[in-house]
Parts: structure tokens; sequence; C-alpha cells
């Protein structure tokens, strides 16, 4: 697994919707968002050159909502949007968070707390709405 400790060893090289392309530590790596049969997908990838072409050696993934990986992990610290404006430790957060590299989160969520916050926010108000419907739903299977 990736072991991200050090932020200033991270260069993030492209962003698509679907990719991003990053490099840590002298090593590349990809983050690539699929959908396949109804069900999206982000996958993390070392990108190791064989002399021709980057072959992909498989890290980590996890099943997503979304296979845009550029809205899900990029967020820029001012309005304009160069790489060198992108808010990396949000994105080292984010990856520790969904578990595709570990060692930086407690770290960085120190200095970047707002992030966890609107995230928890998030989840709470995302729990309230589920429990309203189970509520509404468990009124009307009555009537059936």
């Amino acid at each position: 697994m990736l072991n991200i400790k050090d932020i200033h060893l991270l260069h993030i090289t492209k962003v698509k919707p679907w990719a991003i392309y990053f490099n840590y530590d002298n090593k590349k790596y990809l983050l690539h968002g699929s959908t396949q049969d109804y069900e999206s997908s982000i996958h993390l990838y070392e990108r190791i050159w064989n002399g021709k072409h980057y072959e992909l050696e498989y890290i980590s993934g996890y099943l997503s909502c979304s296979d845009n990986v550029e809205n899900d992990f990029i967020s820029y610290k001012c309005k304009g949007k160069t790489y060198s404006q992108i808010d990396k430790a949000r994105f080292v957060c984010l990856l520790e968070y969904k578990e595709l590299c570990k060692g930086c989160y407690a770290m960085i969520v120190g200095q970047h707390k707002y992030h966890i916050e609107v995230n928890n926010e998030k989840i709470k108000q995302l729990q309230r709405e589920i429990e309203m419907l189970r509520n509404k739903n468990s009124q009307l299977s009555k009537f059936v």
C-alpha cells in the first residue's frame, strides 16, 4: 500500500475527470475512476515504466458513487485552477480516508480539521435523511 509520509514529495502532474496522475517519492501513480455495469469504482495503481510503456500495478480500490475522480479528490486553494493551487493535504486525507494509502491522515488532520468536519456533517445529514425515509417506509408498509 502507498505510504505517504511527506506531502512535499507529492506532485500532481495531470488531472482529468476520470483520472489523477501524481508522483510520490520518485514513483508514478494513477488514481482512476471507471464505471462498469452501472457500478462505479476508483482504483489506485503504481505506473511502472518497462522501457516501452507504463504497466499498471494494482494497489487498492473501492466502490464509489461516482467515477469522477477530479470532483471527488481535487479542490483548489484559490479560484485559479492550476496544479500549484491544488490542496494536496486534502487530496492525501481523502486518499487515506478511502483506504487507498496510509501514513498521512494523523499528521494532516490537525492542519485540515475543517475538511473532516464538513464530511462528518454531510454524513450526519445523509443519516438523518435515511432515518426519515425508513420511518416513512415503515408507516406506508402498515397500510399494505
